[in-house]
């Protein structure tokens, strides 16, 4: 940021280096173009209110909000503007899952979640999707293991079920699940977000809830495929940040990152204290 890169820039050992000369956004007012990106070994995507970039020594390429780098350019994804209707993005070998508030991709019907198949170079629905509520429905996190789609958010229905907040979706069957029975239902989310990923095996669940079930798990906690699992104590109080006017204009609060390195495991996103304790912006356990 000090060194003025507002749109991506990567890291070689010693500084920062610009990826882009500049950034076109679909939406000018108190907008952060680049709402996220993911990587496999082969490519990196971009998504968010990104209408068109211009790479370092190159010319302006229109990406309609979803790009793909091999190395050496930049494809875009979509050949019709999803705005800044992206909320969340997950990939599965070449193949890429979105998630969003809205109801087609590239003139196919897929409501709120649509895969591309990097084979067939073609996009495709998951079933009857995630029907958008304009009532605040989010759909703000994917991971894809072992076959299975796991998504995460504030939303009552997937596939034509209840799911309260999580479901799953079965790439064999081709069918939509919520995660299990009244007793082992999803949280109910009271503040902020709700994130996934994959973790050992397990799914890990992260954001503003006391209860999973019948369990109290405390805004962090872990799936194993039939009941809730705590981790320690879990963060009594939760993730909050400062009310003012712009952490409600740039976006949501509380945690929505996680990596592991080893034993330990780190947890990202945009809070000033976790529980009791202070702590900027990322924490470990």
């Amino acid at each position: 940021h000090q060194n003025n890169f507002v749109t991506l820039a990567k890291w070689n050992g010693a500084s920062w280096i610009p990826i882009f000369d500049s950034i076109t956004p679909n939406i000018q007012a108190f907008t952060i173009p680049i709402k996220g990106l993911n990587a496999s070994a082969d490519y990196l995507y971009i998504y968010g209110a990104v209408d068109s970039i211009r790479p370092v020594g190159g010319g302006f390429i229109k990406v309609n909000n979803l790009a793909r780098f091999d190395g050496t350019s930049w494809t875009p994804m979509l050949d019709v503007s999803l705005q800044n209707h992206i909320q969340s993005i997950a990939l599965h070998g070449d193949d890429v899952f979105i998630a969003g508030d809205f109801s087609s991709v590239n003139g196919i019907v897929a409501e709120g979640i649509a895969r591309w198949n990097n084979s067939s170079k073609q996009w495709s629905s998951l079933g009857s999707g995630i029907p958008y509520d304009k009532y605040g429905w989010s759909l703000n996190a994917l991971t894809v293991t072992n076959n299975t789609v796991f998504i995460g958010g504030t939303f009552p229905v997937a596939g034509g079920q209840l799911v309260n907040n999580i479901a799953r979706y079965d790439l064999g069957s081709f069918r939509w699940n919520a995660l299990g029975d009244r007793k082992t239902m999803a949280p109910i989310v009271t503040d902020g977000m709700l994130s996934v990923f994959a973790d050992n095996n397990k799914l890990l669940t992260i954001g503003g809830f006391v209860y999973a079930s019948d369990k109290i798990l405390n805004n962090i906690g872990y799936w194993n495929g039939s009941n809730w699992e705590n981790i320690g104590t879990g963060i009594v109080g939760g993730a909050t940040f400062r009310n003012d006017i712009m952490h409600l204009m740039t976006g949501p609060t509380g945690l929505t990152q996680y990596a592991k390195m080893g034993q330990t495991m780190y947890l990202g996103g945009s809070f000033e204290q976790l529980g009791a304790y202070r702590c900027d912006n990322i924490t470990s356990y």
